[in-house]
């Protein structure tokens, strides 16, 4: 005799409810109060935020996180008003559609080149691996 449908659900779903990582003690959502589900422990309120004498206030991640902005800075500059900015003066002007369509083309380099630069940054001085498919 098969089971019914119902016993096949039920036994489904004791097999998944197995197969949930327990819970740790406390963890429950922060504006309901019901159980998290998974064992994943919601965030704390201000559990992001830096404090004096936090070991993560260190030194070093500071400087990381200047050179970082600023070399995004100073490429988003060099990009924008050495290369784009001229090639817009230059090109711009000229009622010619091949001069349009060849300041578009430079302007879309410009722009390919400085997101796969910023991604190799990120990758890089912030040592976070990325990866993008699709």
């Amino acid at each position: 005799r098969e089971p019914s449908d119902s016993a096949r659900g039920q036994a489904l779903a004791g097999q998944q409810h197995a197969a949930l990582p327990q819970m740790q003690s406390g963890a429950t959502h922060t504006h309901t109060g019901t159980p998290a589900p998974g064992g994943n422990v919601p965030p704390r309120p201000n559990e992001g935020v830096l404090k004096p004498g936090d070991p993560r206030n260190d030194v070093s991640e500071r400087l990381v996180a200047f050179l970082f902005l600023s070399a995004l800075m100073l490429s988003a500059l060099i990009g924008s008003v050495l290369v784009i900015l001229p090639c817009a003066l230059l090109l711009l002007p000229l009622p010619l559609a091949p001069t349009r369509a060849l300041y578009r083309y430079i302007v879309n380099t410009v722009e390919a080149a400085w997101f796969t630069y910023a991604s190799a940054l990120i990758e890089t001085v912030a040592r976070v691996n990325m990866r993008i498919s699709g």
